[in-house]
């Protein structure tokens, strides 16, 4: 179960689970807390604002009917595709 790796790893809370993405992968996340959470639900909010807004919506504005979301996310919000990435390996890895 989930909770039982977590508790192996000594992340019990929102705050703890933000600190060790942060410190082992380099992934920042707002811990729920900060937005009047209980500490034990593990709720976060990722700022999805590092990428060119300009030049994104150029390019989508020249081709709005892109078939491959991921391709253009992967081009245009790189390190947002990659962080979402390293969080969906991190939880794989807890099952």
């Amino acid at each position: 179960m989930v909770e039982d790796q977590l508790a192996k790893l000594d992340l019990k809370d929102s705050v703890s689970l933000a600190d060790h993405l942060l410190k082992h992968y380099g992934v920042a996340l707002l811990p729920g807390v900060d937005f009047y959470f209980s500490p034990d639900e593990l709720i976060f909010r990722l700022a999805y604002v590092d990428f060119n807004g300009k030049t994104t919506l150029a390019e989508y504005q020249k081709n709005k009917n892109i078939p491959l979301v991921l391709k253009f996310i992967k081009t245009f919000a790189p390190n947002i595709f990659n962080g979402v990435q390293i969080i969906i390996d991190f939880v794989n890895s807890l099952k």
